[in-house]
């Protein structure tokens, strides 16, 4: 699995299986630039949620499905929980591990491929954050992805995913953005995103062109599914999850077109 996100991408399968792009794309540029945000504001308010989302309490293990540097999973530890995480990426597990241990949290973190990684005790909750999934054209792999979490919880835990609200970004669609992005290590640095829609494959395909303060230029690309909210309801209830909810991510009321990111609330039936 992938590690953090984006909005944002086809190759063909052949390609992928090859060298999957999230493999080069989430590095420490990367991270630096998006996910150790100078403004902790919003990975607070998503660890507020999560806590009223999946239902949880201090003492309670939950589960970080693409952790990334742990930018949703440390605030979470630090409201009690037992935290334990997965990522691809052995820098990024690197840097959670080592911010865990230096504000004293309870986050243990582990390098494996979240297609396939199961937490090795059951957990109360789990939650899969800032579109780190659907990232295969074929939808048989994103619910192996899915199935992991199922088999991660305990029967009756929850898991929230975080994806982006497909109708939103038709609506509110460019051929082109430009951002500075507002990471810790980031000064200097701009990207130009560029995304193209596969209506036949139904994914979303971004060159991100990184450009540094030095001048260098570094190209990158993304590729996600175009899974529509229903879409997501069906790929949870193919792994075996109880949809509890489908909600606004940002604003937590029910989900509208309007909506930037959607979050699927599921459940791991009881019997």
């Amino acid at each position: 699995g992938g590690a953090g996100g984006i909005e944002g991408p086809t190759v063909g399968a052949s390609d992928e299986q090859q060298a999957p792009w999230w493999r080069s794309f989430f590095d420490l540029t990367y991270a630096r630039a998006e996910l150790v945000p100078s403004d902790p504001g919003p990975s607070e308010h998503a660890a507020d949620c999560l806590v009223r989302w999946l239902n949880v309490a201090p003492g309670d293990l939950v589960m970080d499905q693409c952790c990334g540097v742990g930018r949703v999973a440390l605030p979470l530890a630090a409201r009690g929980v037992r935290l334990i995480g997965v990522d691809q990426s052995d820098a990024y597990v690197r840097l959670a591990r080592e911010e865990a241990v230096r504000r004293r949290l309870d986050a243990t973190f582990h390098v494996g491929d979240a297609m396939d990684w199961i937490a090795p005790e059951p957990c109360d909750a789990a939650f899969n954050w800032f579109t780190s999934f659907g990232y295969q054209v074929d939808d048989r792999e994103n619910v192996r992805m899915l199935f992991s979490a199922w088999s991660s919880l305990r029967p009756g835990g929850r898991f929230a995913l975080d994806y982006l609200n497909v109708p939103s970004l038709f609506r509110r669609f460019r051929s082109s953005t430009v951002h500075r992005p507002s990471g810790v290590g980031a000064a200097g640095l701009i990207i130009l995103d560029e995304p193209t829609i596969d209506f036949r494959a139904g994914m979303v395909e971004s060159t991100w062109t990184f450009l540094h303060a030095d001048g260098r230029r570094d190209e990158r690309t993304v590729r996600t599914r175009l899974l529509m909210p229903h879409e997501l309801v069906r790929l949870f209830e193919t792994a075996g999850f109880r949809v509890i909810d489908v909600l606004d991510g940002e604003t937590g009321e029910p989900l509208s077109l309007g909506s930037r990111r959607v979050v699927i609330l599921g459940e791991r039936p009881s019997h």
